[in-house]
């Protein structure tokens, strides 16, 4: 999902619904960011999550042969191309947790 995408959808969750809260942070692991809507939707407290990042374009697994080593993979990412994608969840009272939706579940 784009920015623009992005913004269209948090404009009408914040014009359908109540008790909306939103936020955004970096993430440190390859230079993207995790931005967050929570609002209370048809199912009772859901979560949009986009996380937007550099592409991997390349993967290197570093090893040694001998016994009792270990492997390290290293990333190679495109600064200039960005992917996107959103995930859904919906707040568990039981466990006090945010479940992760699948396509099937989502109205």
């Amino acid at each position: 999902m784009n920015n623009e995408k992005w913004q269209n959808t948090l404009g009408k969750i914040k014009d359908s619904f109540q008790g909306v809260e939103e936020g955004s942070e970096p993430m440190a692991e390859h230079g993207g960011t995790r931005a967050w809507i929570i609002f209370q939707g048809p199912l009772g407290k859901m979560k949009l999550e986009r996380i937007a990042h550099p592409r991997v374009v390349g993967k290197t697994v570093l090893h040694s042969k001998r016994i009792g080593s270990s492997a390290t993979v290293e990333y190679t990412y495109d600064e200039t191309d960005i992917v996107g994608y959103v995930k859904a969840y919906k707040w568990n009272e039981g466990t006090q947790t945010w479940d992760e939706m699948k396509a099937p579940e989502l109205p």
